[in-house]
Order: structure tokens, then C-alpha cells, then sequence
């Protein structure tokens, strides 16, 4: 399935293509000559350049499910995918185990599973959201970290690009 869900993405353009990270193909070497491309480019023209790093810890942990098949739904993904998706995350259970205690079971209810092939691209559809094209603010990702990125003839203009991306994007 995870072979289907990244052909899907990537014939029907699902995800913007300066999300780097978890595609065939790119790899942390293309993230890097993009931001460098851009950073030159403003400084040719003369302008400044500020960044934010938005990094989400324990980022696949705290996938919250319904918000993941929402945003397969606002991506486009094919329904039959949307729908295998929900199947898959749904019903999920942990337990913890020493060397002298099992506990109970516990449902998840967020969560993708860390090292399963799929969880990757699935975590790509859930940030796809702060990585929408801004003509003011650059937006560029790689797997759970995301840059964004303003020119401006000053840091403070550049500052408050930004500023206005990051209450966009709370709202």
C-alpha cells in the first residue's frame, strides 16, 4: 500500500514538491540546494533573508487520525486510500512490557506507527497544510521539519511576512 499511496501522490501532485523528505527520489541534498538557490537569489537582489524551523517532536507519535484523513480529503486523495487509511490506524492498542510487568491495553488514538514504510508518507499528507505556497513566504519540508523562508528589503518586513504566515496558519 505504501508503493499505491506514493504513486497516488506524486502522479496527482498531492503534495507540494517542496516537501522533500519521505519521497523517491530527493533527499536531504535537494532540500539544502533549494534553500541555498533561494537565499543567493534574494541576496543578489539585495534583500535579507529570515527563516523560521518549525520541527514537531515526536511528529509521528502525535498524529491525530482524524485530522489526517481530513487532510486526505482536502489533498484529493482517491476515497478507497482515504478509506484504507482510517482502517489502518483504526483500533490501534499499546501495552508496555518490562522484565517483570506487562500492563493492560491502552487504545491509541493518535499515532502512526514509527518504521512502518507508510508512516512517512502519511505524515507528508498531515503537514502538507504549512507547506501551502505563499507568494510572500517560501515554504519548504523534509519529512517532519519544515523552513519557512521571506525576502524583504529589511529583517523587520521580512519578520513580519512571517509573522502573518505563522497567525494564517493558527487560525
Amino acid at each position: 500500500m505504501t508503493k499505491r499511496l506514493q504513486y497516488e501522490l506524486d502522479i496527482r501532485k498531492l503534495i507540494p514538491s517542496t516537501h522533500f523528505g519521505c519521497r523517491k527520489g530527493s533527499s536531504t541534498d535537494d532540500t539544502l540546494l533549494y534553500v541555498t538557490e533561494f537565499i543567493q537569489n534574494a541576496w543578489k537582489q539585495k534583500k535579507v533573508v529570515t527563516v523560521l524551523a518549525l520541527d514537531a517532536q515526536g511528529a509521528f507519535n502525535s498524529v491525530i487520525h482524524e485530522k489526517l484523513l481530513e487532510e486526505c480529503r482536502k489533498v484529493g486523495l482517491p476515497k478507497y486510500l482515504t478509506r484504507w487509511i482510517g482502517c489502518f490506524l483504526k483500533g490501534r492498542k499499546i501495552r508496555f512490557k518490562s522484565s517483570n510487568y506487562t500492563s493492560s491495553t491502552f487504545a491509541l488514538s493518535k499515532g502512526s506507527p514509527q518504521g512502518a514504510p507508510i508512516s512517512g508518507p502519511l505524515y507528508l499528507i498531515y503537514n502538507t497544510a504549512l507547506l501551502k505556497a505563499s507568494r510572500e513566504v517560501i515554504k519548504v519540508g523534509y519529512a517532519d521539519d519544515v523552513l519557512w523562508m521571506a525576502a524583504a528589503s529589511t529583517p523587520k518586513e521580512a519578520r513580519s511576512l512571517l509573522e502573518s504566515q505563522l497567525h494564517e496558519a493558527d487560525d
